[in-house]
């Protein structure tokens, strides 16, 4: 059996369903490099195993000393991102500013924050 290029690979749209991410988002990682993908008769066409790679790696924390506070959330397990920003509000967190000026962060802080978060829920259970 003769396979085509297209054998197994979806459209943006579909790739968009697929993973839960927009249409513009899967475009753009696509154009940027981060999304590998086939052109056949002017249409982008994706592997799913990339569109399971490029979502795996779109889920892993960041690595380095500093986090952003979507990120600082996400790795703490709150709920949304205001939950950080009172934490900052009550001292828990401390914002450094990184290289660009952008507020991040440090990663050890938000680290023993998740630990005593962790700690509270397995004592209450």
């Amino acid at each position: 059996m003769i396979t085509t290029p297209t054998a197994g690979r979806v459209t943006a749209t579909q790739a968009a369903a697929l993973t839960g991410r927009g249409i513009a988002t899967v475009s753009l990682a696509a154009r940027s490099g981060d999304l590998p993908f086939v052109v056949v008769n002017g249409v982008r066409r994706f592997a799913p195993a990339d569109l399971h790679a490029w979502q795996a790696a779109k889920h892993a924390p960041p690595t380095g000393p500093l986090l952003s506070f979507s990120d600082a959330w996400r790795l703490i397990g709150y709920a949304n991102r205001s939950s950080i920003t009172r934490a900052i509000e009550a001292g828990r967190l401390t914002v450094v500013l990184d290289e660009h000026g952008r507020p991040r962060l440090n990663r050890a802080d938000v680290e023993a924050l998740a630990e005593q978060r962790r700690a509270r829920k397995a004592k209450r259970a």
